[in-house]
């Protein structure tokens, strides 16, 4: 809310807080935002521990990014984790994802 009123920095600062006090929430938010950024190093931690606590944006986010640093078993994985979340929401996620992956994942996802 804060990051949306103009106070960018501030609000990832509370982001971080609940992040690191654990927040499963706010750890994935905190990862769209620093890969939203270009900063997947600093992304991927966040996004791994909100989806290893069943997060599952978080999952489907860092399927997106593990396809970004060329992951793609690691993608595959998260991304039908987050797909079997049956989430309105991860759909979209889902659903926005390059067609090039969704083809590299759905003939093995048949098999």
């Amino acid at each position: 809310m804060l990051a949306s009123q103009g106070e960018y920095e501030r609000g990832r600062l509370w982001l971080e807080r609940a992040a690191e006090a654990g927040d499963s929430d706010a750890m994935d938010v905190l990862g769209v935002v620093l890969a939203s950024q270009g900063e997947y190093e600093r992304a991927r931690p966040w996004l791994e521990r909100a989806a290893e606590a069943g997060n599952a944006t978080a999952m489907a986010m860092l399927g997106v990014v593990l396809v970004g640093q060329g992951e793609y078993e690691q993608a595959r994985s998260w991304l039908e984790r987050a797909a079997e979340a049956d989430d309105l929401y991860v759909a979209g996620i889902l659903r926005k994802t390059s067609w090039r992956v969704l083809r590299w994942i759905l003939p093995r996802k048949r098999a």
